[in-house]
């Protein structure tokens, strides 16, 4: 029985690690898009060469990823009263503080995202986008997921002068670190889980 559980937990940590780091590579694409937008608005020019990193920002930067949630078989362990049967007091003690972890940054992460669409307006004040996409997604209730549509157009001579719109910048960027942050710690939980679970005999 104990084996059996093992197994899963190791198949659901390596999943968890996977999204774990997925997030931390969407939020650091967007912490560096996010700076070259800084740094353009205060050179008064955009960079030719990083004219893609200033459309990555205006595309993505309203955008965030979750990230990994709780362990399937954790849950199910813990209340079947099985969670006994793991005889490691060390993994025992590294699912309990993982679980805490993912748990608090869903409360965090549902904080960054109200502060997100609180500067939506603003953000979105000198350019537009095209339609919608959709996307095939097994993961989702619909089967599908809908994304903004691609920006097709912007205005940095307007962009450069709104002092309100430079500070919105300022803020994603501090939203994006803290998320980039949380998926890290919850990162290296996982690590610390997996290895813990392939290091038991």
């Amino acid at each position: 029985m104990e084996r059996n559980i093992l197994e899963r937990l190791g198949e659901d940590f390596e999943s968890i690690e996977a999204e774990a780091e997925s997030a931390i590579r969407f939020h650091q694409e967007q912490i560096v898009a996010l700076e070259q937008m800084q740094n353009a608005l205060r050179d008064g020019e955009i960079d030719p060469a990083n004219e893609q990193f200033f459309l990555t920002g205006l595309s993505d930067a309203m955008g965030y990823d979750l990230g990994p949630g709780r362990s399937g078989t954790y849950v199910e362990v813990l209340s079947s009263g099985h969670f006994r049967l793991l005889r490691s007091q060390e993994l025992r003690k590294a699912l309990t503080e993982y679980d805490d972890s993912v748990q608090k940054a869903d409360y965090l992460f549902s904080t960054f995202q109200q502060g997100q669409r609180r500067h939506e307006t603003v953000f979105n004040r000198h350019f537009g986008r095209g339609p919608t996409r959709s996307f095939a997604a097994d993961a989702m209730p619909s089967g599908v997921m809908y994304m903004h549509g691609e920006v097709i157009e912007f205005n940095f001579e307007s962009m450069k002068n709104d002092r309100e719109f430079e500070r919105v910048i300022g803020r994603l960027l501090e939203y994006h670190i803290n998320y980039q942050f949380w998926h890290a710690n919850i990162g290296r939980s996982a690590n610390r889980v997996r290895d813990i679970i392939e290091s038991t005999p």
